[in-house]
């Protein structure tokens, strides 16, 4: 036996199993919720950063729209005044036009309606003679007739033709890297003639967009510029190369008319936001998008410090935790050691000596086991024990039983008292009385027919119109046939009660409780109301309010109260079910919501061959 005793493996350690035991349900749920936090938390980041960035983004858009639009705006007011244009087509003296087209700026610069100051307008009349609100320093720019996008323009008698980011034309701005964005509409005559009357040029420089734009670069690292994808060429404040590799690979990523999407330029982690302006607004019939590139590297090292500083901190919380553990296992597994020492050399007779102090399942183990020494010394006088303690508790039950039956069996005897001397109304209240009594002691189920509970109402009202003088009367429409169908015992006891506790306080007339329902498909709905006072406003705030949470009522009757009710449905049936308070003119109305089911079976109460 000892050889085979010695061939078997050394069992596994019970302090040990406990020790990984409660390190891998306590630990490992807790570092996996740590490492989901940390995922979820860099997501958030990410995503709420990537959104706030397209949003502000957004916004530079509608601005450089208002910018483009307000260029076409100018060009509609000189197109609309026919008196410009009959000045500027008529005979009048070269000295003379120039005043009538500068007036003509002075005035739309006083309406303030136009910020004139952004802008370069010029005016070729039929003759090639210019009239500007800028320097011409008598340098002749006929030769911008002969531009094709201002031909264009000519052949199209009035519609208006775009430039964008062409380079300065003008004398003092050549090769100072000047950009213009520019439009030209011709003035046509009214008659089918081939020659126009004018040409306006309406310019704006490109620094003005790109000074819109910086308003949406928040960091010194932050880029934001206007991208030709036929050309790939690139217009910004800061000069940015498109044959640099890192920028290069970022904008062949743009695809699409607007995104967002995060890569790492020259090792600095950024959100690249862009969309795409609208067809008029191209460069040489390519579309212009719009880019913002925000540094998201200094959120990023700051995230993975915050990550860093957390995980140095989960690492140590972990370390504190196993020694916890080790300690809480080993302070469980002492006293079970202990104790299978003790009984591994225990013997008939021996009597057991321990000296744990706590009175916890260890403690009533040791004293189980002294127990069952003193059995096994004396077992005849122990059975005789056990035999005269099961006899006194048999005892005790039965006159726990009768107690119940004694009360009935006293107020039957003072109802045929009542009934001898003719005192009807002390045998309609003790009769009421007995019904509730009865219906309260009777733990069969928590489940009754609606009949029942209906008839338990009626005993209840009966009682209250003993002692209030038939102050109150129910009015119950509810088809027969729908007696039957299953509700939880004491659901609508309560309500009616809270009818006449807070409903009818101080009320004075015939107190009123309706009671109706119907049925739809396979809901069964319930209705209590009366005419009482209407509840409060506050009142059907806070129910719905505190609906799901830990109650505690006023006690009525039962113990139960309306907000109980609620969740005891809920719980019951299902959060689809339960109260609902409500008010109609002026009657509350407590709404209920139930299964349409059949007391005493599984069928729903709308089966075949069943009725409710």
């Amino acid at each position: 036996m000892k050889k085979e005793n010695q061939k078997q493996k050394k069992p596994f350690p019970f302090a040990v199993r406990v020790f990984l035991m409660i390190t891998l349900l306590l630990i490992l749920p807790v570092y996996c919720m740590f490492v989901y936090i940390n995922n979820s938390f860099t997501s958030y980041l990410d995503q709420e950063i990537s959104t706030k960035t397209v949003q502000n983004i957004a916004k530079s858009e509608e601005e450089i729209y208002g910018k483009l639009e307000n260029l076409i705006n100018v060009s509609n007011l000189f197109i609309s005044d026919t008196e410009f244009e009959k000045v500027m087509s008529g005979d009048r003296s070269y000295y003379e036009k120039c005043k009538y087209f500068d007036s003509s700026v002075n005035r739309m610069m006083s309406s303030n309606v136009f910020n004139l100051d952004e802008l370069r307008i010029s005016f070729f009349d039929s003759k090639k003679n210019l009239y500007t609100n800028w320097g011409v320093n008598y340098h002749d720019y006929s030769f911008m007739l002969n531009e094709d996008w201002v031909k264009e323009s000519i052949n199209a008698k009035g519609y208006l033709t775009w430039n964008m980011f062409e380079n300065s034309q003008i004398q003092e701005e050549k090769n100072k890297n000047i950009r213009y964005i520019s439009l030209t509409r011709s003035f046509s005559p009214k008659s089918n003639s081939q020659i126009t009357t004018g040409s306006l040029i309406i310019s704006m420089k490109d620094q003005v967009i790109m000074d819109l734009l910086e308003k949406y670069r928040y960091g010194a690292n932050d880029n934001i510029f206007i991208y030709s994808r036929g050309f790939d060429q690139v217009f910004s404040a800061k000069p940015i190369s498109t044959a640099d590799p890192d920028m290069k690979r970022v904008l062949q990523k743009l695809t699409g008319k607007n995104g967002s999407i995060t890569d790492t330029v020259h090792s600095n982690k950024y959100i690249i936001s862009y969309y795409t302006l609208s067809k008029p607004w191209n460069y040489k019939n390519n579309e212009l998008t719009v880019v913002a590139m925000t540094d998201y590297q200094s959120v990023a090292e700051k995230t993975q410090e915050y990550m860093m500083q957390t995980m140095l901190f989960f690492i140590l919380f972990m370390a504190v935790m196993v020694i916890v553990v080790f300690f809480i296992s080993r302070a469980i597994v002492k006293p079970i050691r202990d104790i299978s020492r003790r009984l591994s050399g225990y013997q008939v007779g021996d009597t057991l000596v321990y000296g744990y102090r706590y009175n916890d399942e260890i403690g009533q183990l040791y004293g189980a086991f002294s127990k069952m020494d003193q059995n096994i010394r004396d077992l005849f006088e122990k059975l005789k024990d056990e035999y005269a303690v099961k006899e006194r508790y048999r005892f005790d039950s039965l006159r726990a039983q009768i107690n119940p039956h004694f009360l009935f069996n006293t107020l039957n005897s003072i109802r045929w008292m009542a009934i001898i001397k003719k005192q009807d109304n002390i045998v309609g209240s003790i009769d009421a009385l007995t019904g509730m009594l009865e219906y309260s002691m009777n733990k069969g189920s928590e489940f009754v027919s609606l009949g029942q509970e209906l008839k338990n109402i009626d005993s209840y009202i009966s009682i209250q119109n003993m002692r209030y003088g038939e102050h109150y009367r129910t009015e119950i429409d509810i088809p027969e046939e729908l007696y039957r169908c299953e509700v939880i015992k004491f659901s609508l006891q309560p309500i009616v009660e809270n009818c006449i506790i807070h409903g009818f306080r101080d009320f004075s007339g015939q107190a009123v409780i309706e009671i109706h329902g119907n049925q739809e498909e396979d809901v069964l709905h319930l209705y209590v109301e009366d005419n009482g006072k209407p509840i409060s406003e506050d009142a059907i705030r806070e129910f719905q309010e505190n609906k799901g949470t830990k109650h505690r009522d006023e006690k009525k009757v039962t113990g139960i109260g309306m907000a109980n009710v609620d969740e005891i449905i809920r719980i019951t049936y299902g959060e689809e079910y339960g109260l609902d308070v409500q008010v109609r003119g002026d009657r509350t109305v407590v709404c209920y919501t139930l299964p349409y089911r059949l007391h005493g079976g599984i069928e729903d109460c709308n089966e075949k061959d069943h009725d409710c």
